[in-house]
Protein backbone atom coordinates (compact mmCIF):
# COMPACT_ATOMS: atom_id res chain seq x y z
CA UNK A 1 0.00 0.00 0.00
CA UNK A 2 1.02 3.15 -1.23
CA UNK A 3 -1.53 6.31 -0.69
CA UNK A 4 -1.27 8.47 -3.32
CA UNK A 5 0.45 5.92 -6.16
CA UNK A 6 -1.47 5.25 -8.86
CA UNK A 7 0.56 2.02 -11.49
CA UNK A 8 -0.36 2.44 -15.32
CA UNK A 9 -0.70 0.06 -17.13
CA UNK A 10 2.74 -1.54 -17.93
CA UNK A 11 4.05 -0.77 -14.51
CA UNK A 12 4.81 -3.33 -11.97
CA UNK A 13 2.50 -2.23 -8.61
CA UNK A 14 5.50 -4.54 -6.67
CA UNK A 15 7.74 -1.32 -7.78
CA UNK A 16 5.16 1.47 -7.55
CA UNK A 17 2.66 0.77 -5.03
CA UNK A 18 -0.96 1.11 -4.77
CA UNK A 19 -3.73 2.95 -3.42
CA UNK A 20 -7.28 1.80 -3.04
CA UNK A 21 -7.92 3.73 -6.33
CA UNK A 22 -4.55 3.04 -7.58
CA UNK A 23 -5.34 -0.59 -7.52
CA UNK A 24 -8.63 0.06 -9.74
CA UNK A 25 -7.33 2.21 -12.02
CA UNK A 26 -4.18 -0.29 -12.78
CA UNK A 27 -6.86 -3.34 -13.13
CA UNK A 28 -8.52 -1.28 -15.40
CA UNK A 29 -5.77 -0.14 -18.10
CA UNK A 30 -4.00 -3.35 -17.40
CA UNK A 31 -7.36 -5.78 -18.32
CA UNK A 32 -10.23 -3.54 -18.82
CA UNK A 33 -11.78 -0.49 -21.20
CA UNK A 34 -8.93 1.82 -20.14
CA UNK A 35 -11.89 4.36 -19.47
CA UNK A 36 -11.34 4.66 -15.36
CA UNK A 37 -10.34 7.96 -14.38
CA UNK A 38 -7.38 7.87 -11.28
CA UNK A 39 -8.67 8.23 -7.63
CA UNK A 40 -11.93 7.26 -5.70
CA UNK A 41 -13.82 9.94 -6.36
CA UNK A 42 -13.05 10.63 -9.86
CA UNK A 43 -14.15 6.71 -10.29
CA UNK A 44 -17.24 7.31 -8.44
CA UNK A 45 -18.10 10.51 -10.80
CA UNK A 46 -16.92 8.91 -14.05
CA UNK A 47 -19.59 5.84 -12.94
CA UNK A 48 -22.20 8.60 -12.44
CA UNK A 49 -21.80 10.62 -15.51
CA UNK A 50 -21.39 7.31 -17.60
CA UNK A 51 -24.58 5.96 -16.80
CA UNK A 52 -23.23 2.85 -15.50
CA UNK A 53 -23.48 3.59 -11.41
CA UNK A 54 -26.02 1.57 -9.62
CA UNK A 55 -27.01 1.92 -5.95
CA UNK A 56 -29.14 -1.38 -5.58
CA UNK A 57 -26.35 -4.35 -3.85
CA UNK A 58 -28.79 -6.90 -5.55
CA UNK A 59 -27.16 -6.56 -8.64
CA UNK A 60 -23.41 -7.05 -7.45
CA UNK A 61 -21.50 -9.27 -9.45
CA UNK A 62 -17.76 -10.52 -9.00
CA UNK A 63 -15.72 -7.75 -10.66
CA UNK A 64 -17.72 -4.57 -9.93
CA UNK A 65 -15.99 -1.88 -8.24
CA UNK A 66 -17.70 -0.56 -5.55
CA UNK A 67 -17.68 2.57 -3.56
CA UNK A 68 -17.37 3.20 0.07
CA UNK A 69 -17.96 6.55 1.71
CA UNK A 70 -16.02 6.46 4.65
CA UNK A 71 -16.72 9.60 6.18
CA UNK A 72 -12.78 11.31 5.23
CA UNK A 73 -13.38 13.89 2.68
CA UNK A 74 -9.45 14.37 1.81
CA UNK A 75 -7.73 13.50 -1.41
CA UNK A 76 -8.18 14.78 -4.92
CA UNK A 77 -11.66 15.43 -5.79
CA UNK A 78 -13.14 14.74 -2.42
CA UNK A 79 -15.18 17.90 -3.11
CA UNK A 80 -17.05 16.14 -5.87
CA UNK A 81 -18.42 13.37 -3.44
CA UNK A 82 -18.02 11.15 -0.28
CA UNK A 83 -16.20 8.37 -2.60
CA UNK A 84 -13.41 7.92 -0.18
CA UNK A 85 -12.62 4.20 -0.66
CA UNK A 86 -12.76 1.61 -3.78
CA UNK A 87 -12.79 -1.78 -3.92
CA UNK A 88 -13.74 -4.93 -6.22
CA UNK A 89 -16.06 -7.03 -5.57
CA UNK A 90 -15.45 -10.54 -5.14
CA UNK A 91 -18.59 -12.17 -4.08
CA UNK A 92 -19.85 -13.92 -1.36
CA UNK A 93 -20.42 -10.23 0.57
CA UNK A 94 -16.66 -9.83 0.07
CA UNK A 95 -14.46 -7.21 -1.66
CA UNK A 96 -10.60 -6.95 -2.38
CA UNK A 97 -9.00 -3.46 -1.75
CA UNK A 98 -6.10 -2.01 -0.77
CA UNK A 99 -6.71 -0.72 3.05
CA UNK A 100 -4.26 1.20 4.40
CA UNK A 101 -0.37 0.83 5.09
CA UNK A 102 -0.98 -1.15 8.11
CA UNK A 103 -2.60 -3.44 6.38
CA UNK A 104 -2.21 -3.31 2.56
CA UNK A 105 -4.22 -5.23 0.17
CA UNK A 106 -6.71 -7.38 1.82
CA UNK A 107 -9.95 -9.10 1.66
CA UNK A 108 -12.83 -7.66 3.82
CA UNK A 109 -16.78 -8.47 3.90
CA UNK A 110 -18.52 -5.08 2.46
CA UNK A 111 -20.85 -5.81 5.68
CA UNK A 112 -17.57 -3.65 7.94
CA UNK A 113 -18.41 -0.51 5.25
CA UNK A 114 -21.86 0.71 6.37
CA UNK A 115 -21.25 3.32 3.83
CA UNK A 116 -21.83 1.76 0.19
CA UNK A 117 -22.15 4.77 -1.93
CA UNK A 118 -22.63 2.44 -5.08
CA UNK A 119 -21.38 0.18 -7.55
CA UNK A 120 -20.21 -0.07 -11.07
CA UNK A 121 -19.41 -3.45 -12.94
CA UNK A 122 -15.80 -3.85 -13.74
CA UNK A 123 -15.03 -3.81 -17.56
CA UNK A 124 -12.24 -6.73 -17.07
CA UNK A 125 -12.79 -8.47 -20.32
CA UNK A 126 -15.39 -10.89 -19.08
CA UNK A 127 -12.73 -12.07 -16.71
CA UNK A 128 -14.06 -12.17 -13.10
CA UNK A 129 -12.84 -13.55 -9.95
CA UNK A 130 -13.25 -16.52 -8.23
CA UNK A 131 -15.90 -15.69 -6.01
CA UNK A 132 -15.08 -19.14 -3.91
CA UNK A 133 -11.73 -17.59 -2.83
CA UNK A 134 -11.15 -17.98 0.88
CA UNK A 135 -8.34 -15.55 2.48
CA UNK A 136 -5.07 -16.90 2.46
CA UNK A 137 -5.04 -19.68 0.29
CA UNK A 138 -3.01 -19.62 -2.67
CA UNK A 139 -3.59 -18.01 -5.71
CA UNK A 140 -5.18 -20.41 -8.30
CA UNK A 141 -2.85 -19.82 -11.33
CA UNK A 142 -5.37 -20.11 -13.36
CA UNK A 143 -5.20 -16.30 -15.06
CA UNK A 144 -8.34 -15.61 -13.43
CA UNK A 145 -8.92 -11.35 -12.44
CA UNK A 146 -8.87 -12.63 -8.29
CA UNK A 147 -5.50 -14.71 -9.00
CA UNK A 148 -3.81 -11.59 -11.32
CA UNK A 149 -4.81 -8.73 -8.02
CA UNK A 150 -3.45 -11.29 -5.56
CA UNK A 151 0.23 -11.52 -7.21
CA UNK A 152 0.05 -8.17 -7.93
CA UNK A 153 -0.98 -7.27 -4.20
CA UNK A 154 2.06 -9.47 -3.00
CA UNK A 155 -0.34 -12.72 -2.17
CA UNK A 156 1.02 -16.04 -2.64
Amino acid sequence: YNWGAIPGSGQDPWQTGWDCSGMTYWMDQTKGSGQLPMGSHYQYQYAQQSGQLFTNMDQLQPGDLVFIDTGWQGGAGAEMNRAGHVGIYIGNGQMIHAANPSQGTIISPLSGYGGVLGAMHGTWGGSTPQSSYQTGSAASGTGDLLSRLRAAAGYR
